[in-house]
């Protein structure tokens, strides 16, 4: 996932590490506001204001944070921060490479690292099923080597992110 800095209004790219964004919660979100407009069309006849989605979003988040927390203790679960490098192809075919930190929940490092492992294995599965026409950056993205440097417990809510450039 990517991931940036926001600000309080919404504002992406940021000076501030205090809030963070990303790729997937912001394409969960935009799904989520596409079923609620319809849902508010048919029941009140029209789109919501901005005030009622930022008032229902804070109506709704409280609990739904509190009902995760409940549940990762009720589990068991901790959260780890799997930090690996990453060799990427460029399209002139020089290998670049970077650090990038993942995080999984599971009870155990051990856990941890297989589910990383299993997220692996459907990677080179999509990558083995690329069809024979798909671009030279999809092929590229394929040749991408990624090696695992640590798997370290993290406490939830109080993890400082740190993007290597």
């Amino acid at each position: 996932m990517g991931i940036w800095n926001i600000d309080s209004d919404g504002n992406s790219f940021v000076e501030n590490d205090a809030l963070w964004w990303g790729d997937s919660p912001a394409n969960a979100m935009d799904e989520a506001l596409k079923d609620i407009i319809v849902a508010f069309r048919l029941d009140v006849g029209r789109a919501p204001t901005l005030e009622e989605l930022h008032a229902g979003l804070a109506c709704s988040a409280e609990q739904a944070l509190k009902e995760d927390q409940d549940l990762r203790e009720a589990e068991g679960l901790y959260t780890f921060a799997i930090i690996s490098e990453w060799s990427l192809p460029d399209l002139d075919g020089t290998m670049r490479t970077s650090e990038d930190c993942s995080y999984i929940d599971a009870k155990s490092a051990e856990d941890a690292r297989k589910l990383w492992d299993k997220a692996e294995e459907g990677r080179q599965e999509w990558i083995r099923n690329l069809p024979d026409d798909a671009s030279e950056i999809m092929k590229n993205i394929g040749k991408t080597e990624i090696r695992v440097l640590s798997v370290e417990q993290v406490e939830p809510n109080r993890v400082k992110l740190e993007i290597v450039k």
